[in-house]
């Protein structure tokens, strides 16, 4: 499904150029619900392929496959934007709003969109809200809004589908063991509030709630992971002849979208590509270039945004038009570059890592993965019994002893570990923590405001403290581990 994909990309950078004067492929919204069915497609098909109850490994590997290439784009398009306001001498573009908001005194709205472009888990939530000079408000279903739409914030508009891709990959998991007649009441329930939101919408149009809020968007991500577990009764009703016709169907609504009647076309679309899914995938699997081309659908998304910036230049307005082909095609370029440079090593490095973790693992038939159960220990007088209803537990590892230069210079070392998977428990409580205190740090609405003289500090003081703590606990956990192991706990 790789050329399916990339056609898909292909289509929103083709919309995102802005310009009437070439004619037009398949609409983006519906290019971007395409791309939720072929995700629940392939999240089926690993789940039950390759991680079985396996889910923190599944998380694992999903979080190397979006953040890294996300990160590395966000900071690109910042770059971009930094640059931009240096050579104009004032705040460019997005800049200019976060500035603005601050300035107004918006700043715990600035920390809150900082924080969710960085989780990428509610990032959908901006798409929902306008600003105006009072704050934020929550958009009509249609109509006058007031000011602008707050996400204009995001440094990467486009990527509140990828907040949905998230999300997805969260419930997924727990969404596999619903019986289909559960996950079609969902999906059933999803696609009617689509529908509401479109009828309640002025002339029936698309609105932000139709489309950029998740329960509605659900119903393609299902549609998606039912075709894959019902794929051979699909594949039955669609041998290869009537396939091939259903195909050059989708080809000629991808080229001729605009030409085509507005009610209902998406219908046939989706119900098109539902039927599609297992034989296309079927018939591509083993196609090399069609997995090359693939590898460059989610780049291409990525990194259209900025070089759509850098093509039109410091001066470039919002909605200005641009070349789609000139677009496409170096954004096309771009993204092979990512591909060599970045992503097929990242893609490799993940691929060992999952593999390594998955062959750590007990079969998935001896131990659910997400409840672990308590190891059984044998005894003559208790018999096998759970070692938390025996009173004699087995012996572990005395705690270490550290000072603080000790518990610093063993914090690299510990990264690695973890990293390489020698040491496999993560510190979570001390990575929440981080991330909460530089949330709070960076909010300029402290509990004891920073003008208050010798006191200000205080409770910036305490969350730093709590970050120590945290720190200095899972440091000590890990040197006991060194210290089982017969490692030295002076690590260089």
């Amino acid at each position: 499904m790789g050329l399916f994909r990339y056609l898909l990309a292909a289509a929103v950078v083709w919309t995102h150029a802005h310009n009437p004067s070439y004619p037009g492929l398949l609409n983006a919204g519906v290019a971007v619900t395409s791309f939720f069915m072929i995700s629940g497609f392939y999240m089926g098909l690993i789940l039950e392929t390759k991680y079985g109850s396996h889910t923190r490994v599944f998380y694992l590997s999903r979080f190397l496959r979006i953040y890294p290439l996300y990160y590395l784009t966000l900071a690109f398009a910042l770059a971009i934007l930094v640059a931009a306001s240096l050579w104009q001498g004032n705040w460019a573009d997005r800049l200019a709003f976060y500035a603005h908001a601050w300035d107004a005194g918006h700043g715990f709205l600035v920390s809150l969109l900082v924080l969710v472009q960085m989780a990428l888990v509610g990032i959908d939530l901006p798409c929902l809200f306008s600003y105006t000079e009072t704050g934020p408000r929550l958009l009509p279903l249609g109509g006058d809004f007031g000011g602008i739409l707050l996400e204009r914030m995001l440094v990467l508009p486009q990527a509140w589908t990828i907040g949905f891709e998230v999300l997805f990959y969260l419930c997924v998991p727990w969404i596999r063991r619903w019986r289909t007649k559960t996950l079609l009441l969902v999906a059933a329930f999803s696609f009617a509030l689509k529908m509401v939101f479109r009828i309640l919408s002025p002339e029936g149009e698309s609105s932000k709630w139709e489309y950029q809020f998740f329960p509605p968007q659900c119903v393609f991500f299902l549609l998606g992971f039912l075709a894959y577990r019902h794929r051979e009764w699909i594949s039955g009703k669609m041998p290869p002849a009537r396939l091939l016709a259903g195909l050059l169907v989708l080809l000629g609504m991808f080229f001729a979208w605009p030409q085509l009647p507005a009610a209902g076309t998406d219908l046939v679309w989706w119900g098109l590509v539902f039927f599609a899914l297992p034989g296309l995938f079927q018939a591509t699997r083993s196609s090399r270039l069609d997995s090359l081309l693939g590898s460059l659908s989610y780049p291409l998304y990525l990194i259209h945004v900025p070089i759509r910036w850098l093509l039109l230049g410091p001066g470039g307005s919002y909605g200005a038009a641009l070349s789609p082909l000139l677009l496409l095609l170096v954004s096309t370029l771009a993204s092979v570059g990512l591909a060599l440079v970045f992503e097929n090593r990242l893609e490799s490095w993940r691929a060992r890592s999952v593999q390594r973790l998955l062959s750590l693992q007990r079969p998935a038939n001896q131990e659910n993965f997400l409840f672990p159960r308590a190891p059984l220990k044998t005894t003559a007088s208790h018999g096998t019994r759970p070692y938390s209803d025996i009173s004699m537990n087995p012996p572990r590892p005395s705690p270490v002893s550290a000072d603080w230069p000790t518990l610093i210079r063993s914090v690299p070392t510990m990264g690695r570990d973890l990293l390489t998977f020698r040491y496999r428990k993560w510190p979570t409580g001390t990575l929440l923590g981080a991330f909460l205190g530089v949330a709070y740090l960076v909010n300029p609405l402290d509990l004891i405001p920073d003008a208050l003289p010798g006191i200000g500090i205080i409770d910036d003081a305490f969350v730093f403290g709590v970050f120590l703590t945290l720190l200095s606990r899972d440091v000590k956990k890990y040197l006991t581990w060194r210290n089982a192991k017969g490692e030295s706990n002076h690590p260089s």
